[in-house]
């Protein structure tokens, strides 16, 4: 796309109104060569219209941008979902084998703590048969 200056207002105006042979427009012939008359009127608004439309290409070129950016981090966060729960499994079994141990703990300790309780119990009565046979046999040989 080009534009081409008319640098007198009145020039400007003959051009939008003259016809070429064909009964053409000038202008529409220029536009259709993508060529745009500008005054000294009109060349700023067109190169405003211009800036806008870069930097709406720009606006479209950085969003294309960020929805692959966010394209990859839709991946990133799947992987991580998965990771995640996985993980969440590990601690799950880990807290089940954790508790079942300390049942399993638990009950040994129970049942050694029964053991003991009968060793104890065994070796007291051993004591006591002893104890109350040292005083027998401390008679009979008093007496003797």
């Amino acid at each position: 796309m080009a534009l081409m200056f008319v640098p007198s207002e009145s020039v400007y105006y003959e051009l939008l109104k003259t016809e070429d042979n064909k009964g053409q427009l000038l202008d529409a012939y220029c536009r259709d060569k993508k060529i745009i008359a500008v005054s000294p009127n009109t060349l700023y608004a067109h190169l405003c219209v211009i800036a806008m439309g870069m930097r709406g290409m720009q606006i479209e070129e950085n969003a294309k941008r960020l929805g692959a950016n966010l394209s990859g981090l839709e991946k990133q966060m799947k992987t991580f979902t998965e990771v995640f729960e996985k993980l969440g499994f590990h601690l799950k079994n880990a807290q089940q084998t954790y508790s079942e141990s300390e049942k399993r703990l638990d009950k040994a300790q129970n049942t050694l703590g029964g053991m003991m309780d009968v060793v104890s119990t065994e070796s007291l009565l051993e004591n006591a048969q002893e104890d109350l046979a040292l005083p027998t046999e401390v008679s009979t040989k008093k007496t003797a």
